[in-house]
Parts: structure tokens; sequence; C-alpha cells
């Protein structure tokens, strides 16, 4: 996703680059920059340093049969011995045929130690959205 106006009157441009394929486990990593400045800022760098005030959480559509885990945690960047989920990193397993959407989302303080939020349950994260996109996903 793309969107070089921020919250300006432009839609984002999301690009696909094809079809998953049924029960492959994909690696999948989150590239944030903020393309506004010269040379872009690379706000992953931001998110590392205060991985204990972040978290992505991701989110398939009930039409799409795909499952994400963490591979990262607040310990991968702060060594602070915290197996809180971020999300700069995950895998996910592509189930069977299907299509629906997938949506990421990056909170800034939410509750870590809220009930499921460590498994990437949303619901009682809390915290602010600093991010959200939504991508039409296709498994074969």
């Amino acid at each position: 996703s793309r969107d070089l106006d921020g919250d300006g009157p432009d839609a984002p441009v999301i690009s696909i680059s094809g079809a998953l394929q049924a029960g492959m486990l994909y690696n999948g990593s989150v590239l944030l920059e903020n393309e506004t400045e010269t040379p872009a800022e690379v706000i992953n760098e931001e998110i590392q340093e205060e991985a204990d005030e972040h978290q992505f959480f991701f989110q398939a559509s009930s039409d799409l049969n795909a499952d994400f885990t963490y591979t990262d945690s607040e310990n991968t960047y702060l060594n602070n011995g915290v197996s809180n989920p971020v999300g700069l990193t995950f895998n996910l397993q592509a189930g069977t045929a299907s299509s629906g959407t997938f949506t990421i989302t990056l909170r800034h303080e939410p509750s870590k130690d809220a009930e499921g939020v460590s498994e990437g349950d949303i619901t009682n994260a809390a915290g602010e959205t600093d991010v959200q996109e939504s991508f039409d996903i296709v498994i074969e």
C-alpha cells in the first residue's frame, strides 16, 4: 500500500503481486516509510525502538482461510526479556482455497496484557490506531 498524500483526498494505491498457494507457509514483514521526506524515513526504526508501545494486528475476514503468527517480540528489538509480540515480522499459513480481506493494523500503546492481545486479538487491545490497511487476498 502506498499513500503519498497521507490523510489527503487521494486513496492509497494497493498492489497485490498474485494469489497465495493453499497449504503454504509464508514469511511476511511490514515496512513503513514516510515518503514525504527525502530520503524516505523508515518508520520501522521508531517501532523497533519503542517495541513495548506498538503492536501490529493481522485479521483475516471470515471467508479467508488463513492464520497468522508473530515471529518477533519486544525482546527482538529491546533485548528486555519480554515476549510480547510486535508484528514487524510474521508468518501466514494459507489454508484451503478461499478469498477475502487481510487487514493489518498498527496500534500505539495497546494493552498488551489484556485478554487475547498477545495472541493477536485486537478486540481488547485499546490504544490508538496509527496505520490500518486492508488487502484483497486470494488463496488458490
